[in-house]
Protein backbone atom coordinates (compact mmCIF):
# COMPACT_ATOMS: atom_id res chain seq x y z
CA UNK A 1 0.00 0.00 0.00
CA UNK A 2 2.59 2.19 0.86
CA UNK A 3 4.56 1.57 -2.02
CA UNK A 4 1.54 2.88 -4.22
CA UNK A 5 1.66 5.73 -2.43
CA UNK A 6 4.92 7.23 -2.70
CA UNK A 7 4.50 5.88 -6.92
CA UNK A 8 1.85 8.25 -7.34
CA UNK A 9 3.54 11.27 -5.05
CA UNK A 10 6.94 11.13 -7.14
CA UNK A 11 5.17 12.46 -10.72
CA UNK A 12 2.89 14.76 -8.93
CA UNK A 13 6.33 16.50 -7.02
CA UNK A 14 8.21 16.43 -10.87
CA UNK A 15 5.26 18.02 -12.09
CA UNK A 16 5.13 20.63 -9.63
CA UNK A 17 8.70 21.21 -10.39
CA UNK A 18 8.59 21.58 -14.28
CA UNK A 19 5.91 24.28 -13.29
CA UNK A 20 8.46 26.01 -11.28
CA UNK A 21 11.16 25.36 -14.03
CA UNK A 22 8.92 26.55 -16.37
CA UNK A 23 8.41 29.71 -14.91
CA UNK A 24 12.28 30.18 -13.76
CA UNK A 25 12.80 29.99 -17.51
CA UNK A 26 10.18 32.23 -18.90
CA UNK A 27 11.88 34.83 -16.27
CA UNK A 28 15.17 33.94 -18.08
CA UNK A 29 13.81 34.26 -21.13
CA UNK A 30 12.42 37.82 -20.70
CA UNK A 31 15.40 38.68 -18.42
CA UNK A 32 17.56 37.39 -21.87
CA UNK A 33 15.68 39.08 -24.32
CA UNK A 34 15.92 42.89 -22.27
CA UNK A 35 19.83 42.13 -22.29
CA UNK A 36 20.15 41.44 -25.93
CA UNK A 37 18.02 44.85 -26.68
CA UNK A 38 20.05 46.66 -24.64
CA UNK A 39 23.16 45.68 -26.18
CA UNK A 40 21.57 45.95 -29.37
CA UNK A 41 20.37 49.46 -29.09
CA UNK A 42 23.79 50.36 -27.66
CA UNK A 43 25.35 49.13 -30.69
CA UNK A 44 22.94 51.18 -32.99
CA UNK A 45 23.57 54.17 -31.31
CA UNK A 46 27.95 53.09 -31.62
CA UNK A 47 27.37 52.86 -35.39
CA UNK A 48 25.26 55.97 -35.61
CA UNK A 49 28.02 57.83 -34.28
CA UNK A 50 30.71 56.19 -35.65
CA UNK A 51 29.29 57.30 -39.01
CA UNK A 52 28.92 60.64 -37.70
CA UNK A 53 31.97 61.05 -36.88
CA UNK A 54 33.36 60.03 -39.94
CA UNK A 55 31.49 61.76 -42.05
CA UNK A 56 31.86 64.88 -40.60
CA UNK A 57 36.22 64.03 -40.47
CA UNK A 58 35.58 63.73 -44.41
CA UNK A 59 33.78 67.41 -44.76
CA UNK A 60 36.29 69.04 -42.82
CA UNK A 61 39.76 67.51 -44.36
CA UNK A 62 41.43 66.57 -47.64
CA UNK A 63 40.80 63.07 -48.90
CA UNK A 64 44.24 61.98 -48.01
CA UNK A 65 44.35 62.88 -44.36
CA UNK A 66 40.49 62.19 -43.89
CA UNK A 67 41.51 58.69 -44.84
CA UNK A 68 43.71 57.99 -42.12
CA UNK A 69 41.53 59.80 -39.68
CA UNK A 70 38.46 57.37 -40.50
CA UNK A 71 40.91 54.31 -40.49
CA UNK A 72 41.51 55.70 -36.77
CA UNK A 73 37.81 56.59 -36.30
CA UNK A 74 37.08 52.86 -37.39
CA UNK A 75 39.31 51.14 -35.17
CA UNK A 76 38.38 52.80 -32.09
CA UNK A 77 34.95 52.22 -32.28
CA UNK A 78 35.39 48.67 -33.26
CA UNK A 79 37.45 48.58 -30.11
CA UNK A 80 34.19 50.18 -28.31
CA UNK A 81 31.97 47.68 -30.49
CA UNK A 82 34.23 44.56 -29.11
CA UNK A 83 33.96 45.70 -25.40
CA UNK A 84 30.14 45.97 -25.36
CA UNK A 85 29.59 42.40 -26.99
CA UNK A 86 32.16 40.90 -24.28
CA UNK A 87 30.04 42.77 -21.60
CA UNK A 88 27.02 41.66 -23.37
CA UNK A 89 27.82 38.23 -23.05
CA UNK A 90 29.34 38.48 -19.43
CA UNK A 91 26.02 39.52 -18.72
CA UNK A 92 24.50 36.61 -20.67
CA UNK A 93 26.55 34.17 -18.57
CA UNK A 94 25.42 35.76 -15.30
CA UNK A 95 22.08 35.28 -16.30
CA UNK A 96 22.60 31.54 -16.99
CA UNK A 97 24.53 31.10 -13.82
CA UNK A 98 21.44 32.86 -11.95
CA UNK A 99 18.63 30.48 -13.28
CA UNK A 100 21.42 27.31 -13.86
CA UNK A 101 19.70 26.87 -17.17
CA UNK A 102 21.70 24.00 -19.51
CA UNK A 103 23.28 24.17 -22.47
CA UNK A 104 20.04 22.58 -24.12
CA UNK A 105 17.53 25.54 -22.39
CA UNK A 106 19.45 28.33 -23.60
CA UNK A 107 18.18 27.32 -27.32
CA UNK A 108 14.64 27.06 -26.45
Amino acid sequence: HQAKQKSFYLPMQYEILTEQRKKLLKEYYKKRKEIRKKYEDMLAALSKEEKEAISWVNAKNGKESAEEKVYDIRQDYAISANLIQQQKLMEEEELVKKYKVTVLETYI
